[in-house]
């Protein structure tokens, strides 16, 4: 049992070795601080390798523990998030980025499990063959896969310019938001959003909700007017549509959470501002629909920041 619980502390103490003065050393060359997590793991797994020799259960129990388990298909487990056509018959072929992902960052070995979600099925899959282009795996499990259940969210975001819009969707990916509309208002910049912009949101969101254990990605709708999406809400069940402002606040945020009732599972619709806020045109249109205009205090932020905020606090509210 101690050697279980000393060896991984070790390998992990000198492969954080690697990294000095906020850079990452590989040979000579410096390495970005973002590939931090990949270049740490390939020490840690050099280091057991050196370690298996002399106790090889203790290696092979700690190998399998960064990605997979021996119980596949466990909530909050990784998810790798594959396309439909990934899944032939009983096999699952894995090529380009997660193929690279697996082989070269994960290490991953013939024999090893993880989850991979398809669809809306959860997958526990084994490898069983690992060639120059791509990984092959055979199906070892499959379910309906799971849904949070404390609340559903909607975030409406006025469309920010290119940086600030690619973090908003990134950290709500990892935050479980449901759907992200980005609107097009009377003061946003951006307008034009093509496809290779689209094609980047939805990579941002796999990558992002890869490391969550969700088992479902953000759904993403195309640039939207502000006019049009409100003529299409929808509200069914505990619907709650709540307006970010500075201006015609009635509640700040808790207080408004803690007025609500619970009487079933909450859809909220949370709506921001792009950076020159909205109109006061458009604050009208949105409160026409009964929504309540909350505030985060007295700090003015950020649109960016208000949305990763707010709807950061809205799913600790209901999760703790």
């Amino acid at each position: 049992m101690l050697m279980y619980t000393i060896f991984p502390f070790f390998a992990t103490l000198i492969g954080e070795g690697i990294c000095t003065n906020g850079k990452v050393k590989r040979g000579t060359s410096d390495i970005n601080p973002l590939s931090y997590e990949k270049y740490q793991f390939s020490a840690n797994t050099y280091i057991i390798q050196i370690l298996h020799s002399f106790f090889p259960s203790t290696y092979r129990t700690y190998r399998k523990l960064p990605y997979s388990n021996e119980s596949c298909c466990e909530v909050g487990m990784k998810n790798l998030f594959l396309d439909s056509d990934s899944l032939r018959a009983r096999k699952v072929v894995i090529e380009n980025e997660n193929y690279h992902y697996l082989k070269n960052v994960l290490r991953i070995k013939k024999g090893d499990l993880f989850n991979a979600v398809i669809d809306c099925t959860c997958y526990c899959l084994e490898v069983s063959s690992i060639l120059d282009d791509r990984i092959e795996c055979k199906v070892r499990e499959q379910r309906v896969a799971r849904k949070l259940k404390e609340v559903d969210i909607s975030v409406y975001q006025g469309l920010l310019k290119v940086k600030k819009m690619d973090l908003v969707i990134a950290k709500l990916s990892e935050m479980g938001v449901n759907s992200f509309y980005p609107l097009i208002t009377q003061r946003t910049v951006p307008r034009d959003i093509g496809e290779n912009r689209m094609n980047r949101w939805m990579k941002l969101v796999r990558e992002s909700a890869k490391i969550t254990g969700s088992e479902s990605i953000m759904r993403i709708a195309t640039p939207t007017e502000l006019d049009v999406v409100l003529k299409n809400l929808k509200k069914a069940g505990n619907t709650v549509i709540i307006i970010f402002s500075t201006e015609s606040v009635q509640f700040g945020l808790r207080s408004y959470l803690e007025t609500l009732e619970p009487k079933g599972k909450f859809n909220f619709h949370l709506f921001f501002g792009p950076e020159g806020g909205f109109s006061e045109r458009e604050m009208e249109s949105v409160l026409a629909l009964n929504a309540v205009p909350v505030t985060m205090g007295s700090f003015i932020l950020k649109s960016e920041t208000a949305s990763i905020v707010g709807t950061g606090f809205i799913r600790l509210f209901f999760s703790l």
